[in-house]
Formats: structure tokens, C-alpha cells, sequence
């Protein structure tokens, strides 16, 4: 996938991922903050950890050599796979709704960011908090505007999630879905009141983002969008 360079961004680093397989790949959920940090030309597994690279959906056998239950593993791999009827079980057996992994990613995110909207909606009828961040700041809403899955966003805004939040560097999911030539996200993030004007660290907008990228009707809607703010 080819990104325009033209605009230094992310001081020596761009809020871009030069990576191909950014939609198609099954990986857990790459950290934003690591996707917002990295060189273009960094795979995300590049700046993760050894113990982040491996599958951080594998059980993690308690001192006994025997996994508890219910697992942390089971209840992610469970909302990246989207069962539901599984989920309400472990949710039965006293899972935390707003359970994390070591890496700090919740099971909302997962969800989200797997493209499971029903298994979202089912967390946070369960309480789960659509607000969430992970260490870095990221929140399952940027992830989704940075995976443009509209669905997914749609109910994490209709569960409050803050379209305003903002993550690694300054950045917004205004940002991120401006950035990949989202507009129906970039639309709804603005109905639902995100803030165009905001500017990430290096005092950059979401429409000098998308006009950086080559999305041109985005950068002139965002425009329009912030002259009426």
C-alpha cells in the first residue's frame, strides 16, 4: 500500500502504517500506539515484545501446569471470534466484563476491533466500559476508525464511547479515519460531535491528515466541518 510522505509527521515517526495486510490480518490487536509510533516501513510485530509477538490469546497455565477458569485466554479468544452464547457463559462464571489482558487490551476491544459488533453490544450490556484505554491511550473506537469498521463504532458511540478521546501522540479516531480515507466513519464521528480543530502533537488536523494521504473529499469535508465549528 502506497502512503504519501510529503507531510513530516509523528516527529521522525508517522501516525501512517506502511503495512499491507492492515485489514485482512488476524492479528490480536496491535496496539495503536505502536501503529501510530512506528516507521512506515516497521511491521507492527517490529515494536511489540517478544512476549507481545506471541499469540497473547494462548491459556496461561497457572504454577500447577492447569489453566484457570474461567481464563483470561478464553474469554479474548471468545470476543475476537464473536460467540456470544460462549461469552454469556463466561460472563455467567463471574468474567469481568471489563476484563484485560497482560498487554492491556479488553475484551471490548477485542471485540471491536474483530469486527464483532453483537459481541460488543452484549459487553457492554454486561457493563462493559466502551471508554476503556489501553496503556497507551488507545480506546476500541480509534481502533475500529483505524480498521474502518463502521458497525463496531456505531455501537461503542451509541454506548457513549467519547469520540474526542485522544491517544498516542495526540491522535483522535477523527484522526485515524481520516487518515485511511474512512469517510462514513469520518461522517459519523462528525454527527456524533468529534471535534475537527483538534490538532494531534505536531499540531496537525484530521483534514491536514487526509489530505497528506491523497483523500482529498475527506480533507475538504473536514474542512468545511471545522469552519463551521
Amino acid at each position: 500500500m502506497s502512503r504519501r510522505s510529503s507531510v513530516p509527521r509523528m516527529t521522525g515517526a508517522s501516525f501512517r502504517l506502511g503495512w499491507t495486510a492492515r485489514r485482512g490480518a488476524d492479528l490480536a490487536f496491535a496496539p495503536l500506539s505502536c501503529l501510530a509510533l512506528a516507521p512506515v516501513s516497521q511491521h507492527p510485530h517490529d515494536c511489540m515484545s517478544d512476549s507481545e509477538s506471541a499469540d497473547p490469546h494462548s491459556p496461561s497455565p497457572t504454577g500447577d501446569g492447569q489453566d484457570t477458569e474461567p481464563r483470561d485466554a478464553d474469554g479474548h479468544e471468545v470476543a475476537r471470534r464473536g460467540d456470544t452464547e460462549a461469552m454469556e457463559g463466561l460472563l455467567e462464571q463471574g468474567m469481568d466484563p471489563n476484563h484485560t489482558n497482560e498487554h492491556g487490551h479488553s475484551l471490548l476491544m477485542i471485540a471491536a476491533y474483530s469486527d464483532q459488533p453483537e459481541m460488543a453490544d452484549l459487553l457492554i450490556e454486561h457493563g462493559a466500559d466502551p471508554n476503556r484505554s489501553d496503556p497507551s491511550g488507545s480506546t476500541p473506537l480509534m481502533g475500529c476508525c483505524f480498521k474502518g469498521l463502521a458497525e463496531a463504532a456505531g455501537v461503542l458511540i451509541e454506548a457513549g464511547a467519547d469520540v474526542n478521546a485522544t491517544g498516542a501522540r495526540g491522535a483522535t479516531a477523527l484522526m485515524y479515519a481520516a487518515t485511511y480515507g474512512e469517510s462514513a466513519l469520518v461522517d459519523l464521528l462528525l454527527e456524533h460531535g468529534a471535534d475537527p480543530t483538534t490538532t494531534n502533537e505536531q499540531g496537525q488536523t484530521a483534514a491536514e491528515q487526509a489530505a497528506a494521504e491523497g483523500h482529498e473529499e475527506i480533507a475538504e469535508r473536514l474542512r468545511q466541518a471545522t469552519a463551521g465549528a
